[in-house]
């Protein structure tokens, strides 16, 4: 079965966004205004949606707890992504 040509762009246009996200990091001490970007962007949507982008985040955790290109400049990011995974495994995520 094909994946459908709606799901490949949602994908595509995940991966460019996420691009420029990381590269706004870029600028050292970024990171806290980026944060506070992101935060009042999930906040100002709609609580089911809110839930949704939270389910695709932690598939983004599971997934880079088990990223296999580890040294020191990501390694405590990928500690801390499986001790989430492990702490959120239990944790379901419902469609509401």
């Amino acid at each position: 079965m094909s994946t459908p040509e709606w799901k490949i762009e949602a994908q595509e246009k995940a991966e460019e966004l996420t691009r420029q996200l990381v590269n706004l990091t870029n600028a050292y001490g970024s990171e806290e205004h980026v944060a506070k970007g992101i935060l009042d962007g999930i906040t100002g949507t709609h609580n089911t949606l809110q839930q949704s982008f939270w389910r695709s985040m932690k598939q983004v955790i599971s997934g880079y707890a088990r990223h296999p290109y580890v040294d020191l400049r990501n390694q405590a990011s990928v500690a801390m992504c499986k001790a989430m995974n492990d702490a959120g495994e239990e944790t379901y995520l419902p469609h509401v």
